[in-house]
């Protein structure tokens, strides 16, 4: 009875046939190819997965967000702009600030940034190699500007057009400031 009968749980002896090793090692293949084609994705900086470019995109994002914040406080601390006039488009800006001192913002594009400069004795010197009086007024540097441009709109407003950029990665930003403290001028 049990001579043509093949028990269905019977198990085989163990061992590998060679078809289950070929498709074991075609399916290694395939899943190598697919985790190198990914690894290098993240690797190449020309990727938009990159490691690499993604860590700079953060630098550079983090960096003009401090800036941008800085710039647009000590914009609207401002009392009056001087240069452009209303109408006009230039990719620097002169304006009084609250201490009554003429700061100009000058777009570097040599070095590719933009940075504050005050009036001392008739010259313009960077901020940053001044003594700071007051609290509130904070030197600006903006690294990475590739293009800025500063539009008077009237008097007290002011639009604002800039791009950062690196290697890998560039944002553009766009905003309208009002100097709130112009009346101090009347």
């Amino acid at each position: 009875m049990s001579e043509g009968f093949h028990h269905p749980f019977r198990q085989r002896p163990w061992g590998v046939t060679i078809a289950e090793l070929l498709i074991a090692l075609a399916l290694f293949s395939v899943l190598s190819g697919v985790a190198w084609s990914l690894f290098s994705n993240f690797a190449s900086q020309d990727s938009k997965l990159s490691v690499t470019r993604g860590a700079s995109l953060t630098l550079v994002q983090q960096q003009s967000r401090q800036a941008i914040r800085k710039l647009f406080y000590r914009l609207q601390e401002g009392i009056e702009i001087i240069e452009p006039p209303p109408g006009k488009t230039d990719s620097n800006l002169q304006f009084r600030d609250l201490l009554n001192r003429t700061v100009r913002l000058r777009h570097d594009q040599a070095r590719r940034e933009l940075v504050s400069e005050r009036l001392a004795e008739g010259v313009f010197v960077d901020e940053r190699s001044l003594p700071t009086t007051h609290l509130m007024v904070q030197p600006i540097r903006l690294d990475h500007c590739s293009h800025i441009t500063f539009t008077t709109l009237t008097p007290t407003t002011l639009f604002v057009s800039f791009s950062t950029s690196d290697q890998a990665h560039g944002d553009s930003f766009m905003s309208i400031v009002h100097l709130p403290n112009s009346q101090l001028t009347q």
